[in-house]
């Protein structure tokens, strides 16, 4: 990948960025971006990711955070042991409910998420409707798995 100044026809000057296969013209005084293939093809019309790549994207955050919490529930758990009466261990159970709670409400919004795209993969059909219910399966199955563990730990 290459950027470099160049002499347009009109003799103006563009900046021209290019790898391979792909290059980018960018306008001095104002940007007018022209994605050309090695052809000299115009492919700015080259699609975005579907909506339902955002849902895994925020599925993947989630799980992430979930995994996160359950680390520090794990050494509140651990720290209530060493604590037998007081304030200190009403204030601990205070988290631990807390923390619970909050771990509750993201397994439940991953699953929103996730219900958000197989609706989204079944409306688009064909092969982006198996690619988006492989994705689904693949995270199911890890938030289920985190769930689980979830569960075992309380």
């Amino acid at each position: 990948f290459c950027i470099h100044e160049a002499n347009g026809n009109d003799g103006s000057k563009r900046m021209v960025a290019g790898g391979t296969d792909d290059h980018l013209l960018m306008e001095e005084g104002g940007i007018q971006l022209s994605h050309l293939n090695s052809s000299g093809i115009n492919s700015s019309t080259a699609a975005l990711p579907p909506q339902w790549v955002d849902d895994v994207d925020s599925v993947n955050h989630e799980l992430e955070e979930i995994v996160r919490m359950m680390g520090i529930l794990r050494s509140l758990h651990s720290s209530r042991v060493g604590s037998v009466f007081g304030r200190d261990l009403d204030d601990m159970e205070g988290k631990i409910e807390k923390l619970t709670h909050d771990i509750t409400d993201r397994i439940r919004q991953s699953e929103r998420y996730l219900q958000r795209v197989g609706a989204a993969t079944k409306r688009a059909g064909g092969e982006e409707a198996m690619v988006g219910a492989n994705v689904q399966r693949s995270i199911a199955k890890r938030l289920q798995e985190v769930s689980a563990e979830f569960r075992q730990s309380q």
